[in-house]
């Protein structure tokens, strides 16, 4: 599967992907849902998620730090097979529920949603940060450190709490995404992945069994650990035409 996920990333436009997640052959590669169970139950974050650093991206991918150049994720879902080392490994349940009152009443979330048992996504408020509407060309370091320093306190109190040992993915958005709307995980799917760069939002815990994966939008910055360049706002297309777009994929089960 390893191998596999390998050669995409080397093969044509594919080599663009900042993620790529390996599943055993039968798996339905459309079905969200049945993407969510096998990162839930298969995926051991110390084991099976590896990044690979300085690899080539897209010109216009702007979450990442250098143009052309960003890090790359690579999750392997797979069943091992019997020689892998991995194989016969009991991934255990997460804390499901549980935790939703809890994570709800800390400060600064504004949302809480349980995608699956060891998945969490949290959203919250990001001082100055950019809205999806609006461009921002200028450096804000000050904001930047702020935004910073307000998702490692959000992570780092959430991994505090009793239960959360196998809470092994958590995202961080902004809250102008609505974990109650209709449509929400099409949004929060644009979000992980538009917002997000590896080298700079996916922090790993101490034991490497857990990850916080940060698909706050970035406020431009030069000094920081990580490099945040101009971010653009998101192309508004005319009413008329998205509610054509929406009826087709209702039509299409999309």
């Amino acid at each position: 599967a390893r191998k596999t996920a390998l050669g995409l990333l080397g093969a044509g436009q594919l080599m663009f992907l900042k993620s790529i997640v390996a599943c055993d052959p039968e798996h339905p590669v459309k079905d969200l849902d049945t993407l969510l169970d096998v990162l839930d139950s298969k995926v051991d974050i110390s084991g099976d998620v590896q990044v690979l650093q300085g690899q080539v991206a897209d010109s216009l991918a702007h979450a990442s730090p250098h143009l052309n150049v960003h890090d790359k994720v690579m999750i392997d879902a797979s069943s091992p097979t019997h020689d892998d080392p991995m194989f016969g490994l009991t991934i255990p349940d997460g804390p499901g529920e549980s935790l939703v009152d809890s994570v709800s009443q800390i400060e600064g979330v504004t949302q809480v949603r349980m995608l699956r048992p060891s998945m969490m996504v949290v959203t919250t408020h990001i001082e100055g940060g950019p809205r999806p509407e609006e461009s921002v060309e200028t450096v804000n370091e000050e904001g930047a450190a702020a935004q910073r320093e307000h998702i490692v306190n959000l992570r780092d109190t959430i991994w505090s709490l009793k239960g959360t040992e196998n809470l092994r993915w958590l995202f961080i958005t902004d809250d102008d995404a609505d974990l109650q709307a209709d449509g929400w995980r099409r949004k929060l799917l644009w979000q992980f992945f538009c917002r997000f760069d590896v080298a700079r939002d996916l922090h790993f815990d101490e034991n490497r069994s857990r990850l916080a994966w940060d698909a706050t939008a970035p406020i431009p910055s030069n000094t920081g650990p990580h490099t945040v360049r101009r971010w653009p706002g998101v192309t508004l297309h005319d009413p008329e035409i998205e509610a054509k777009v929406e009826a087709w994929m209702k039509q299409n089960n999309l």
